[in-house]
């Protein structure tokens, strides 16, 4: 046998060994990712049994005054302090924004006002997930 021929011979054993490796793992692998994709997550089947759990986080609000986001941020705000996780940022960001708004400084109020609703969404959120996510942590 050649040269040439052993060269060839060695290039299809390399082929069908490292690529049948290959197709092992890339097969294992998409059959867990199909297998994953396919199952619901348990906080999903949880939130879809009782929907009262789930309170959505109102989307951005088209306001561009900085009464009107104090105002949203406020009630977000009263939303985490119900469920016992609001966070003392959101407080002193709308106090800041009050305090530019009664200076008359609208256009810093009004960046202010945003950073406060975006942290008492933020609180909210967190409050939700962890209202569903707590009990994975507790050992049965």
């Amino acid at each position: 046998m050649g040269q040439r021929a052993e060269n060839s011979v060695m290039r299809t054993y390399k082929t069908l060994v490292i690529g049948s490796r290959f197709k092992g793992i890339f097969s294992t692998l998409a059959i867990v990712v199909f297998l994953t994709s396919c199952s619901e997550p348990a906080s999903l089947k949880e939130s879809a049994e009782n929907p009262a759990q789930t309170q959505p986080v109102s989307e951005e609000p088209k306001l561009n005054s900085a009464r009107a986001l104090i105002d949203e941020a406020e009630l977000v705000h009263a939303e985490s302090k119900g469920l016992s996780h609001a966070w003392i940022k959101t407080q002193q960001l709308m106090d800041e924004a009050e305090n530019l708004l009664a200076s008359g400084d609208e256009a810093n109020a009004v960046i202010v006002a945003r950073r406060a609703l975006f942290v008492a969404k933020a609180s909210l959120s967190q409050a939700i997930k962890e209202g569903q996510s707590w009990q994975s942590r507790v050992p049965n």
